[in-house]
């Protein structure tokens, strides 16, 4: 276990990197916007005390905008403070364009960052298998090869210009050439496709055009099936408010953690008893955080994909995927998948989280007793895990935790150092793989 975790894998690394990057943007944007919004706020305070003390009011107006009817006040103001006006006045403009244009960057920016994950998840592919490079169409003259000095400077030389010629193309364009280069569909059933084609010409408009709608945009968009607002004209300025990119950031998220497993698995099988790992990990984070919706989303497609590791991992993710429905709304669809599984021959663990997920509290505490302190689940995982969120409410599990372990059940201590970067956090639970 020790050794695995020295291991670099490439195709996780890359991942692993670009979640970060989308969750820490998707985190940071309603603080930041929270701040900018108090400074607004405050700014308009200020003109107001200002006015207040040393203008004249003289009265009240109604301006009609595009969509609403705004009221105004006029006051008259002496020459003297003009100067001083026209500062808090600016002050409060800086801070409105503040508040307009940084979602539209944070957009931008996660698009940017997809970009880059893109050219890492290339980069994997072709260590996992350099016999991709060779139908490269970039070419090395001799005066090349002799500058470079060796083969293996001139092959990173050929990667690096795949790589940008790649990356130059149209979001569109990188899946064809993925799809193409590894001969396997990558958009067939993908139902968030057309929403991403969206996101991602919607931050070539913020790029080129300040936001405002092309006819390329409503070209693209109509090409990839995206369902267009019946007022998408040329010219009509688009924005990014909250829920938007949060919807943003998680189709990114998913398409990116689809994509790095289904080319995983596609080119370094070998590499599968790992893969489950990190995405069981990957779904595990979600369901922690409570972002059932698109824990289904992935946890629907572990299931679906066409070889496990072991029978084990893919219990695991049945188990989780329950979690998902039963917590994200829908309990009937969480009983459903326990009910379609076969868990008689499972350890334990196993047969614990089914009854906890069946509601079945008796059963479950029977088995608590029979595994005992020392079995295989252990008192941290008892404050834990998602699956037992209801379960630890109750009042058999609090007399069981205190009969198995001898103590009442106090909550599970967080260090503030832990590592953000770890990547051998424990999986929904440890279970021996050959029970």
């Amino acid at each position: 276990m020790a050794e695995e975790s020295k291991q670099e894998y490439p195709f996780e690394l890359a991942l692993h990197k670009f979640l970060i990057e989308i969750n820490g943007l998707a985190d940071s944007l309603p603080i930041i916007m929270e701040a900018l919004d108090e400074a607004r706020q405050k700014s308009h305070s200020k003109i107001e005390q200002f006015l207040e003390k040393n203008g004249q009011f003289i009265k009240k107006i109604e301006t009609k905008e595009i969509k609403y009817i705004r009221q105004a006040e006029i006051y008259g103001i002496s020459p003297r403070y003009a100067y001083d006006l026209k500062f808090l006045t600016r002050e409060g403009s800086n801070f409105n364009a503040a508040f307009s244009i940084t979602p539209k960057g944070f957009l931008v920016t996660i698009v940017s960052q997809f970009d880059a994950f893109m050219g890492r998840l290339i980069r994997a592919m072709y260590y996992a298998k350099p016999e991709l490079l060779n139908a490269s169409e970039k070419q090395l003259t001799f005066a090349n090869l002799v500058e470079f000095g060796t083969l293996e400077v001139a092959r990173e030389y050929v990667l690096e210009k795949e790589i940008e010629s790649v990356l130059r193309a149209s979001h569109s364009e990188h899946f064809e050439w993925l799809e193409k280069k590894l001969g396997i569909s990558l958009r067939k059933d993908l139902s968030i496709w057309s929403d991403f084609i969206e996101l991602t010409e919607r931050r070539n408009l913020f790029v080129h055009t300040d936001g405002e709608i092309s006819s390329q945009y409503i070209n693209v968009c109509r090409k990839h099936s995206v369902s267009l607002d019946e007022d998408c004209i040329v010219g009509k300025k688009l924005g990014v408010n909250n829920e938007y990119f949060q919807r943003s950031c998680e189709i990114l998220f998913e398409l990116a953690t689809k994509l790095t497993h289904v080319v995983w698995r596609k080119l370094t099988p070998s590499e599968l008893f790992i893969a489950d790992k990190r995405l069981n990990n990957v779904c595990y984070d979600l369901l922690k955080e409570e972002k059932y919706d698109l824990a289904k989303r992935l946890l629907s497609f572990a299931l679906c994909l066409p070889k496990h590791n072991s029978q084990q991992d893919k219990l695991i993710f049945t188990i989780n995927s329950a979690i998902a429905y039963k917590w994200g709304g829908d309990p009937k669809k969480a009983e459903e998948i326990i009910l379609s599984t076969d868990w008689s021959s499972c350890n334990n663990s196993f047969k614990l989280t089914r009854a906890v997920l069946l509601d079945q509290f008796d059963e479950a505490t029977n088995i608590m007793r029979k595994i005992g302190a020392k079995g295989e689940v252990d008192k941290e995982h008892y404050k834990d895990w998602p699956v037992f969120k209801d379960f630890r409410q109750s009042p058999q599990f609090l007399e069981a935790y205190t009969e198995v372990f001898g103590e009442v059940l106090e909550p599970i201590e967080i260090s503030e150092e832990s590592d953000s970067n770890d990547q051998d956090e424990p999986n929904f639970f440890m279970a021996d793989s050959n029970n």
